[in-house]
């Protein structure tokens, strides 16, 4: 079940992936205790297929348990360690990333927002002059 997953994942059958995935990382904590290396696997597997769906939050929230699972088991050095955690820290710098964007086009919109209610008063204004002049030229 988890190649077919596999398969699915690289085919971009991403909720199918999904699904399978969470039976085989279900079923493998039933069976062989959640500290087994090949759940730990399994866990690793769903969040990747969760980042791609762009569930980052619950991807970061599985593999950081993965990585603590293959480290008490691993040790911290270990490639089946320090794998997962490479790609928790890229996924937190992608998440920053993109919050930083966001927040920088929402300070863009506010300031062109902003820019047009000021020329838009601008405007206002300098037709309000226009009118008071040529009522008080009379």
């Amino acid at each position: 079940m988890n190649n077919l997953a596999s398969t699915y994942r690289n085919q971009g059958r991403w909720k199918e992936a999904e699904d399978l995935f969470v039976q085989v990382m279900e079923t493998r904590k039933r069976v062989l205790g959640a500290e087994h290396p090949d759940r730990l696997t399994s866990m690793s597997n769903l969040a990747f297929t969760w980042h791609s769906l762009d569930r980052t939050e619950e991807a970061i929230s599985l593999m950081d348990e993965c990585v603590r699972g293959r480290t008490s088991r691993l040790g911290l050095g270990h490639s089946l360690v320090v794998s997962p955690m490479s790609a928790v820290a890229s996924w937190h710098t992608e998440r920053l990333s993109r919050r930083t964007t966001q927040n920088r086009l929402d300070q863009i919109s506010f300031d062109e927002s902003w820019s047009e209610k000021g020329a838009s008063l601008t405007s206002n204004s300098a037709m309000e002059s226009d009118h008071l002049e040529q009522i008080w030229s009379r």
